[in-house]
């Protein structure tokens, strides 16, 4: 289940600005990865780390890297995909909490690496 934090995003595929092509850009309700799940095996095979730059969606391949951009802030960071979801509801991409933080979706940001760029 998603934490109660949402907000507008958009995702770009891949990372822009790293100098590789952009593949798409999607603009949507992103929702907060609940820290309960800390801990539990992903499909990517590593254990959920609510600190980690992480992201789930439903169709961009595991292991991708997307650029988030919280519309409200102007605030990006860069995420692996590395499980599916977001399981119920509008949302278009699910992301930890360190994420969500970072960006300003509502949740701390404890300790997530600066990859923003």
């Amino acid at each position: 289940m998603a934490g109660a934090a949402t907000g507008v995003v958009d995702q770009t595929v891949p990372a822009a600005g790293d100098g590789r092509e952009v593949l798409s850009t999607e603009t949507g309700e992103a929702t907060v990865i609940a820290d309960s799940r800390k801990g539990q095996k992903l499909l990517s095979g590593a254990a959920y780390d609510p600190t980690q730059p992480v992201a789930m969606h439903k169709t961009i391949p595991l292991g991708s890297e997307v650029r988030i951009t919280a519309l409200a802030t102007n605030k990006s960071a860069i995420v692996r995909v590395v499980d599916r979801g977001p399981k119920s509801g509008n949302a278009k991409i699910e992301l930890s909490s360190g994420v969500a933080g970072a960006i300003g979706l509502g949740k701390p940001a404890a300790a997530l690496p600066n990859r923003s760029g």
